[in-house]
C-alpha cells in the first residue's frame, strides 16, 4: 500500500472489486465498509470524490488542510464526553470548508454510525438549506452510498409508516 491517498483510494477500490468478484457484491460492500470505517478520508475518496475535483480538469485533489480536518474528525469515532471535542475551522474562501463539514465528515460519520446526529450552522437559511439537500442529494442519487448504506438512504419512519422527517 501507498502513504498517498489518491493512490491508496485507487488500490482499495481494486482490491474490493476483486474481492467482489470472487465473493459477490455484498462482499466488495463490505471491504469498502471497513476499509473506510476508521478513516474519513479514504471514505471522502471512495465515495465522494466528485466533490474533491476540479471542476474545469476533473482532477481530483487535496490539500494539508483536507487531511488535518479528516484526521481531527477521526475523534468522532470514539465516545466523547459532553463538550469535550468542540471545534471551530476558519480557511479561506473556495478552500472546501462547507463540502468537508457539511458534506464528507458528517456522512462518513453517519455511514458508520459514530455520531446519531450533528448540528451545522450556516449565516443564512438559504446557505443551510443548500448544504441539506447536497447531503440528500447524496443520499438520493449516490450508487456506491445507497449500495453500501441502504440504511443510512432509507427514510426513518413512525409506526405508521409516515416518514418522520419532511422530504425537503
Amino acid at each position: 500500500m501507498t502513504d498517498n491517498p489518491l493512490a491508496l483510494a485507487a488500490e482499495l477500490m481494486a482490491a474490493a472489486r476483486a474481492y467482489g468478484r470472487e465473493h459477490g457484491p455484498e462482499a466488495e460492500s463490505e471491504f469498502r465498509r471497513r476499509a473506510t470505517k476508521a478513516d474519513p478520508l479514504l471514505f471522502a475518496l471512495v465515495y465522494l470524490s466528485r466533490h474533491l475535483a476540479d471542476p474545469t480538469t476533473g482532477e481530483v485533489t487535496l490539500s494539508e488542510v483536507h487531511v488535518a480536518w479528516a484526521d481531527s474528525a477521526e475523534r468522532w469515532a470514539t465516545k466523547a464526553e459532553p463538550m469535550e471535542d468542540r471545534r471551530a475551522e476558519i480557511a479561506p474562501r473556495e478552500m472546501g470548508k462547507s463540502t468537508w463539514h457539511f458534506l464528507i465528515l458528517p456522512m462518513w460519520a453517519a455511514a458508520h454510525e459514530h455520531v446519531r446526529f450533528c448540528a451545522a450552522f450556516a449565516d443564512t437559511g438559504t446557505q443551510a438549506e443548500t448544504h441539506l439537500a447536497s447531503f440528500k442529494s447524496e443520499l438520493d442519487n449516490n450508487a456506491l452510498i445507497r449500495a453500501d448504506y441502504p440504511e443510512l438512504c432509507q427514510p426513518k419512519t413512525r409506526g405508521r409508516g409516515t416518514t418522520e422527517a419532511d422530504r425537503e
